[in-house]
């Protein structure tokens, strides 16, 4: 499992401001600047456009080459909220080259402040390879608005105990992803009595019945009663909302471990009490 740090890129227009005497005229030459003070005769709704730089993982894009070729395509959601509502939504799709680190994601959209982007990368297995966001983008109207945007591979922090006792609480468990992730992303735990041979949620549930699966954050409980040592597996799984892909399309995600691919479940000992064996 690839487990790096986000990095978010914020770009923000900044206004200029030319104060001659006790008021605030016109200066007769006006240095080069992102253009007039009045937000209405920049931010007036009409056609523009914002062209995205994206810089994939250097390190990604080595460790895939190194695989059996598959197709990549990026996904990137532009959104615009206003008074807690979105009134701006548009989901762009660029097929990559997967030895090529930089890519450009262009568009046409009106005139407005304060837009936001997450891309999403994957590949045609559907596996998780990368994300990047960007927030407070101002788009001027008759300008071209280029934002960078770095891309990385997603991870988290897991919290777990070394060991359980009978009845523990599941409490203890928790898993997180970056801050600035988790408007892209989720995190969940599996966690079960019973080794599942396929990733997520079909794979627990089919091999472990009620009471001895759950799924952290959103499942709590207490394990069971034990009379000797038991194993406890796990698994923690990674995707992206329903918004950031196409309807129709493969949900994009990853596991670790990622049981498809040969690799063995995690997993930890539930003991009868504390001090067993000792």
């Amino acid at each position: 499992m690839r487990k790096q740090a986000l990095l978010v890129t914020i770009v923000m227009s900044l206004l200029l401001v030319g104060c001659v005497g006790s008021g605030t005229l016109p200066l007769p030459n006006p240095p080069i600047g992102p253009g007039p003070t009045d937000p209405d005769e920049i931010f007036d709704g009409s056609p523009t456009h914002l062209s995205l730089e994206v810089q994939r993982n250097d390190t990604e894009i080595q460790a895939f080459t190194l695989l059996e070729t598959l197709d990549e395509v990026a996904y990137a959601r532009i959104t615009r909220m206003e008074r807690g509502h979105q009134i701006y939504s548009e989901l762009r799709e660029v097929n990559l080259v997967p030895s090529v680190s930089q890519f450009s994601i262009d568009t046409e959209l009106p005139a407005e402040q304060n837009y936001a982007v997450k891309i999403v990368v994957s590949n045609d297995k559907g596996q998780l390879l990368e994300l990047g966001v960007a927030e407070k983008i101002n788009a001027p109207a008759n300008t071209l608005t280029s934002v960078p945007i770095s891309l990385t591979a997603p991870s988290y922090t897991l919290t777990k105990p070394e060991v359980m006792y009978s009845e523990g609480g599941l409490s203890q468990w928790s898993v997180e992803i970056p801050n600035d992730f988790r408007n892209a992303a989720w995190a969940h735990i599996y966690v079960g009595l019973t080794p599942w041979t396929k990733n997520g949620h079909q794979g627990i549930y089919d091999a472990n019945p009620w009471g001895e699966r759950w799924v952290i954050p959103g499942g709590s409980g207490f394990v069971p009663q034990v009379t000797e040592p038991t194993k406890l597996y796990y698994q923690v799984g990674i995707a992206v909302g329903v918004d950031n892909y196409p309807d129709g399309e493969p949900e994009p995600n990853i596991f670790d471990p990622d049981i498809e691919q040969g690799e063995e479940l995690s997993y930890i000992w539930i003991y009868p009490y504390p001090g067993w064996g000792e």
